[in-house]
């Protein structure tokens, strides 16, 4: 059932799910687009550039590697071509729109790369499973105090996105998924087991979609075959 107010809610629901859960899955995306990649590549093996001003999503910066490249043609050189068609009949100012945006994304896949790998790094030894997925790698993690204080660093499931962190949190009691996340729709399921966890909730101030109750056996749930063992 979807929750309709799960950015107000987002705490009490945490709360909530680590009375009753066990495990949290993660998402890291993977890059598909060759034009991106060789972007990173260019820039993480030039000299001149700042890794860590990268890191720290200075806009200040970003103006600096735009004039700095602009007149790259290994970095700007496939853009230009692929779309030489397209852009001869506009304006300077066009192309430079297009050329500023290209390098934007190519900051924003670095500074992901950077942060979910500490993401992950971070939280090595919670993590008991993982898989590919349409969207890159799925990483299953036992759930403690720890992984707690970071979920409630955060103010909101929309924080959990690219480029700043790992995406798409969900819940899982063992195996079956209670809260999924589709960060793809930006919206929020609960799977519940009972009426009577549905009717808590509601009492709590969280909302749904939906007008009544859905029964277990009507709702599509998702279930994932992990060994939650002893931590």
């Amino acid at each position: 059932m979807r929750i309709t107010n799960h950015k107000q809610m987002y705490k009490k629901i945490i709360e909530y799910a680590f009375t009753k859960c066990n495990v949290i899955c993660v998402c890291v995306r993977k890059n598909n687009d060759y034009d991106i990649e060789k972007g990173i590549n260019i820039i993480l093996n030039k000299e001149s550039v700042n890794k860590q001003k990268i890191i720290q999503s200075s806009e200040e910066y970003l103006e600096i590697l735009f004039k700095e490249l602009y007149n790259n043609k290994d970095f700007f050189g496939d853009l230009d071509i692929k779309r030489k068609r397209k852009i001869t009949f506009k304006k300077k100012q066009k192309i430079d729109e297009e050329k500023y945006y290209y390098l934007k994304t190519v900051l924003q896949w670095i500074i992901y790369n950077h942060n979910t790998s500490m993401w992950l790094k971070k939280y090595s030894e919670r993590i008991i499973h993982k898989k590919e997925c349409i969207y890159g790698t799925e990483y299953y993690l036992k759930l403690n105090n720890k992984l707690k204080d970071e979920l409630f660093s955060m103010e909101s499931f929309d924080d959990w996105q690219f480029p700043n962190s790992v995406e798409g949190i969900c819940f899982y009691i063992d195996n079956r998924c209670w809260l999924e996340n589709i960060f793809s729709w930006k919206s929020v399921h609960i799977y519940f087991e009972n009426e009577k966890e549905y009717k808590y909730l509601k009492s709590i101030g969280i909302n749904f979609y939906e007008k009544k109750f859905i029964p277990e056996k009507n709702q599509p749930l998702r279930y994932e075959i992990i060994n939650v063992g002893k931590f």
